[in-house]
């Protein structure tokens, strides 16, 4: 059965689109979303409240293993369109996808891909390596 999950994954890394409203974090103890956009940019302010665990209007396109994303973040202040892309690939023998990213924009001239990096350091369940230019995900066990 897991084989087969992953030959329907490995499928949809060749053409596809994927299209959210919005996502919505279901772990409240981890950093949140708009924290997450404050480390990506440097230049959201810290004041105002937190803006919740959400992210608005999220697009990935996916071609031959490229891809291209786009979404907006949320901040005190206001949403922050970032763009980004790359390749991606699955590794079979290590069961991970391995998500090459290229560059990381806030709107459409400030490249942020060091701090996008920087800020996926630590997030998540320990199943995410981060290791610039590379993120790496563990499929299981």
């Amino acid at each position: 059965m897991e084989s087969e999950v992953i030959d329907l994954l490995e499928s949809c890394l060749k053409q596809g689109t994927l299209t959210l409203a919005e996502l919505t974090s279901a772990v409240h103890n981890n950093q949140s979303i708009s924290s997450f956009a404050k480390k990506l940019t440097g230049h959201v302010s810290s004041q105002g409240a937190d803006a919740g665990d959400k992210v608005k209007n999220i697009k990935i396109q996916l071609k031959n293993n490229k891809f291209r994303f786009s979404l907006k973040l949320p901040t005190p202040i206001w949403d922050l369109p970032v763009e980004g892309h790359g390749e991606m690939y699955l590794d079979r023998e290590t069961n991970q996808l391995v998500i090459k990213v290229k560059e990381v924009k806030t709107g459409k001239y400030f490249p942020v891909t060091t701090a996008f990096f920087k800020a996926l350091s630590g997030v998540g369940d320990g199943r995410l390596t981060v290791s610039q230019p590379y993120l790496r995900l563990r499929l299981s066990d």
